[in-house]
């Protein structure tokens, strides 16, 4: 028997929602470029996503089997790596500029 849900651990995506994303009847590049009405615009906010990427930041399941006291220190040296390593590209704008105030469009 198939499993109708996805799973993290096993490296799985849920039957239901590859079933959607299949089908996806738009063009996903014409959206992407509608929400954020400029390159610029679209290249800082996948530049912000790509810091998600770093071995160093990413979640992992241990995460979640952690005290609050361990999740909290973890958080913090997560938070001092993000700094030293990013922090004059990520940390030093602020966060009312663009992409972090326009995409959701607040002003």
């Amino acid at each position: 028997m198939l499993a109708r849900t996805g799973s993290v651990k096993r490296g799985t995506v849920s039957i239901d929602l590859a079933d959607e994303r299949a089908k996806c009847n738009f063009d996903q590049e014409e959206m992407k470029r509608f929400f954020y009405d400029s390159p610029d615009k679209l290249e800082a906010f996948q530049d912000v996503m790509r810091l998600g990427a770093d071995p160093e930041l990413i979640n992992t399941l241990e995460f979640y089997d952690m005290t609050p006291h361990e999740m909290q220190k973890d958080l913090w040296r997560r938070m001092k790596v993000a700094i030293e390593k990013y922090g004059k590209e990520y940390f030093e704008k602020s966060v009312m500029d663009a992409p972090f105030v326009d995409r959701f469009g607040y002003f």
